[in-house]
């Protein structure tokens, strides 16, 4: 009887041992989808900026001819 319930036991142990694993997956994932949207606003708002900067830049040069 004693053999059975430390095998439980240690069945027990490496079931939490496996989900805490999967937690940790699951907290990196949540982080690099994080990380990966700010990213995106931030290169949509810079490329945004930068694409009027631009077009600025090139209606003063054109301006320059006239």
């Amino acid at each position: 009887m004693p053999y059975l319930i430390g095998s439980i036991f240690d069945r027990f142990l490496r079931v939490l041992h496996a989900d805490r694993r999967a937690a940790g997956a699951l907290e990196y994932a949540l982080l690099v989808s994080f990380i990966a949207v700010a990213v995106i606003v931030g290169v949509t708002k810079f490329g945004t900026a930068l694409g009027t900067f631009f077009s600025a830049v090139g209606t003063d040069i054109a301006g320059w001819g006239t």
